[in-house]
Formats: structure tokens, C-alpha cells, sequence
């Protein structure tokens, strides 16, 4: 199975990135890793397996860069649906460990009840936010959420709309992006509303919806990923 490098984070003097590790055909998918690169070396310095969980996502750094978190989907079929809930998780690691080790882990059953996409975003030390993982032309709908690591808490912060038929839309809440001690607000793309929604975290960690953002108005193509430079 090949690795399919997915994405990648700096930090110190390695580079973590993600292995999706899809069959060349499609038609299976192994448990993901995490592999270290040393940047001066140029070469493997560590692998590190998520047992039980398969097509994971970018490592994401805390804010106080003490810990990192993955965010897992679990294996999609031809129709877009994950193929065990049970694949699925967030997971946290201690970011100064080596070897890797593992810290915490959250199930997408605890979490939402159905799968997560393989995005994560720190709103705060405690806070994450990401979204579920849905089928196009499925009976459910994404949702976007924030979950209290301390508190194993979730609360719903927006769900898509179905489209014309009344089915399921896909995977139109994308990449969200935040900016904890520079900003309280966080941004998500939303291609089911052609916005970016924002969200506003209080210092006593309550949540407040913003009125969204309309990025663009002449083509009509909807934000599908937003990033921080």
C-alpha cells in the first residue's frame, strides 16, 4: 500500500507528515501514520502508527505548542461513506515526546456521533473545532463543532443545508482556521452557503456566531479552504 503523504507540519527541527496510505486502486486503505523527517538530515527519524484509525489529516500544534492534535475519518467508499465510525477519532500527542506517544483520544462516536473529517483547528488549549465527514446524496448533513478537550463536550455550532432534492451536499464544511492569541475569532469555509463563517470564542470560553462573509460575487465558486500565512 503506498504511503500517500497527505499533509505536513513543521516542528523544532522535524517535519511531521501524514500518510494516508491508500491502495494504488482505491479499493482498500491501511491504518494511517505519522512519519518524522529531520530537516537537517534529510531523512526518517521516526514512524509512528495510528492503530485502528485510517485516512488522516494535517498534525495541528496547540497553541502553547506543548501537544498536537490528528483528526481521522476512517476509510471512504465509491459512495463517499465511511466505511466503520470506529476508524474515526481525534487523537492528541505530546509534541516534545520522542517517541511519539499518545496522550488522548477522542472517538468520532463520543464526539458526534458520526464521522469526522480529518481537519482540526485550536480555538484554544481546550477548545478544538472541526466538522463531520457526510455523504453526498446522504440523508445527513455537515456540521460544524466545537468540542471542549477538558470538558468531553460538543456543541453544534451550524449544520449545511440539504440541497434541492433534500439530500446531502458532501463535504461543504472545509478547512477551518483560527488564531488563538491573536484573534478570538475563527473562520470556516462554507461551500454550501458560498460563505466564511466566523465564530467568536469569549475568554470564558462561550461560543457567539458572527455574521458570515461573502468572499466572492461574480463567479459565484464557493470558499473551499482558507489558510494562515
Amino acid at each position: 500500500i503506498p504511503a500517500r503523504p497527505a499533509r505536513m507540519v513543521r516542528l523544532g527541527d522535524e517535519v511531521i507528515v501524514s500518510l494516508a496510505r491508500v491502495a494504488a486502486d482505491w479499493t482498500s486503505t491501511a491504518e494511517a501514520e505519522l512519519v518524522g523527517l529531520s530537516i537537517e538530515d534529510e531523512e526518517i527519524a521516526w514512524r509512528h502508527t495510528l492503530t485502528g484509525l485510517k485516512s488522516c489529516g494535517r498534525p495541528t500544534l496547540s497553541p502553547d505548542g506543548s501537544r498536537f492534535a490528528v483528526a481521522c475519518s476512517g476509510a471512504m467508499n465509491t459512495d463517499g461513506e465511511i466505511d466503520a465510525l470506529d476508524q474515526s477519532a481525534l487523537v492528541l500527542f505530546d509534541a516534545k515526546k520522542r517517541p511519539l506517544r499518545e496522550v488522548a483520544r477522542y472517538t468520532a462516536e463520543d464526539i458526534a456521533g458520526e464521522p469526522i473529517q480529518g481537519r482540526v483547528a485550536f480555538a484554544s488549549e481546550e477548545l478544538v473545532l472541526l466538522s463531520t465527514h457526510t455523504a453526498y446524496g446522504g440523508s445527513t448533513h455537515n456540521r460544524w463543532l466545537a468540542y471542549d478537550l477538558e470538558q468531553g463536550t460538543t456543541t453544534e455550532l451550524l449544520e449545511a443545508p440539504p440541497d434541492d432534492q433534500g439530500e446531502g451536499r458532501g463535504l461543504v464544511f472545509t478547512s477551518t482556521t483560527c488564531f488563538p492569541g491573536c484573534s478570538d475569532v475563527c473562520l470556516m469555509a462554507d461551500g454550501a452557503n458560498a460563505v466564511l463563517q466566523r465564530v467568536r470564542i469569549d475568554d470564558d470560553g462561550s461560543l457567539e456566531l458572527l455574521e458570515p462573509i461573502q468572499v466572492e460575487t461574480k463567479v459565484g465558486m464557493p470558499p473551499r479552504g482558507i489558510g494562515l500565512r
